[in-house]
């Protein structure tokens, strides 16, 4: 009897165990025995974009869609961020907004693994407005892309307007006005239309404003002026206050040409004649001046315009070798010859910019009386495609924008000068015509 009783309650007992286990492997919360074998393919592997870099025009918008694997991950939930907030924004949604020029990456991150991707965004200018410095029937005029503006002459009978410069979306061009009786030439700069006289040395005969720029809200001009010898000297004005220029040992007469500004020092480019009528291409730091280093067999230099990067001074201009003019430009005070074709000549070499650390010029080389827009990155030199009946062009002003590089000049049809610029070499055409040019640049918006 007692051996039936422990058989009973062994048996009792087995068959617990079974139904015990039998409940757990079916207990839904605990899932079947295929589904916790799966469970580690449902959290996320990874996660792509539809795109990986994207363009886009200031203020334009486009959504990025983010692809999460594997499929059947339980947890897609993902979060946004931009890089450079200032450039490209994103919301919670993907939707990427150009906010302004520049670049941002744009980041997508999983909330489950915290797995990534990006896309690069660019946001390219929506506009390019160039504004040009001239003259048109012997009044100084500039021109916001074909609308002309003319500017003040207060009694003057002639005038002209050498530099443009734009800041916080005021213009600013530097110039002279002409009395013809009593002979007088005054420099003067404009704001917005409204003429200032620059202060006149004791000394001077007459004045000219060659170059401006505009830095901290300070107004920074450059020219020269004449004695009654006469000579010409180079000078500055810091708002009217004069900055005399110290002239190299040799040097009788001046030329000037360009103006920079970095960390309040105002940087100019010219050129000087010594006794024997030989020129040399100088600048100005402050007041103190460097000779540019004259090329092997160089006759004449110039300096026709100047950039500063992080105290690094650059210079653009020209030289004379055989009877023939070849563009250069100074890094310091090393100069780079820039390739000019067999039987061409440099006519002007009107622009420089620095961008990653490579050298960007501009100018305009003639064969005989036709003239070709060209610019050149270091030494490689791209001549610029013309429109259908041009008879020339030049280029006047460059500009690189996140890697594009784009020079604004004219060419000339039915005799007369119609704006225009390139982008990476491509000829876009601003349908207007202007006066006389003498200076560019161009506003990216």
């Amino acid at each position: 009897m007692k051996i039936k009783l422990f058989n009973l309650i062994y048996s009792f007992t087995a068959v617990l165990a079974v139904c015990a286990f039998m409940f757990t492997a079916c207990d839904p919360m605990e899932g079947s025995i295929d589904e916790v074998r799966g469970k580690a393919g449902k959290n996320v592997a990874g996660v792509s974009l539809n795109k990986t870099s994207l363009t886009l025009l200031k203020g334009q918008s486009e959504t990025l869609v983010p692809t999460i694997s594997p499929p059947s991950a339980l947890n897609k939930n993902v979060t946004w961020a931009s890089s450079n907030a200032a450039a490209a924004t994103v919301d919670q949604t993907g939707k990427v907004t150009a906010v302004a020029i520049g670049i941002a990456v744009i980041t997508v991150t999983t909330e489950d693994s915290g797995k990534t991707a990006s896309c690069t965004v660019t946001v390219e200018p929506a506009s390019v407005t160039i504004y040009t410095a001239g003259r048109f029937e012997f009044k100084a005029h500039y021109w916001k892309d074909g609308v002309s503006t003319t500017l003040s002459q207060d009694g003057a009978d002639r005038s002209w307007a050498n530099d443009i410069a734009i800041a916080g979306g005021t213009v600013y061009a530097a110039g002279c006005t002409q009395t013809i009786s009593p002979p007088s030439r005054d420099a003067v700069y404009w704001e917005n239309g409204t003429r200032t006289s620059l202060s006149k040395p004791v000394a001077a005969s007459s004045t000219e404003a060659t170059a401006i720029a505009v830095s901290g809200g300070t107004i920074y001009t450059a020219g020269t002026y004449a004695d009654a010898a006469p000579n010409e000297h180079a000078i500055s004005w810091q708002g009217n206050a004069e900055v005399s220029l110290v002239p190299p040992p040799a040097g009788i007469y001046f030329w000037v040409t360009s103006i920079a500004v970095e960390n309040n020092t105002a940087y100019v480019a010219g050129s000087y004649q010594d006794l024997l009528s030989r020129n040399y291409a100088v600048y100005w730091a402050g007041a103190t001046p460097t000779n540019l280093s004259t090329p092997p067999g160089a006759t004449d230099t110039g300096a026709h315009v100047i950039t500063v990067v992080n105290g690094t001074v650059y210079t653009a201009g020209s030289y004379f070798q055989s009877g023939r003019s070849y563009p250069v430009y100074w890094k310091g005070t090393t100069p780079t010859t820039l390739p000019c074709p067999d039987g061409t000549g440099l006519d002007y070499l009107r622009a420089i910019t620095v961008d990653n650390g490579s050298v960007y010029t501009a100018g305009t080389l003639s064969t005989g009386s036709r003239s070709s827009a060209v610019c050149w990155k270091g030494t490689t030199m791209t001549i610029l495609p013309e429109p259908s009946g041009a008879t020339g062009s030049m280029a006047y002003a460059i500009a690189v924008v996140n890697g594009t590089v784009y020079v604004a000049g004219y060419y000339v049809k039915n005799s007369q000068n119609n704006l225009c610029y390139w982008k990476n070499g491509t000829f876009v055409d601003k349908s207007a015509v202007i006066g006389d040019p003498h200076k560019m640049i161009m506003v990216f918006e």
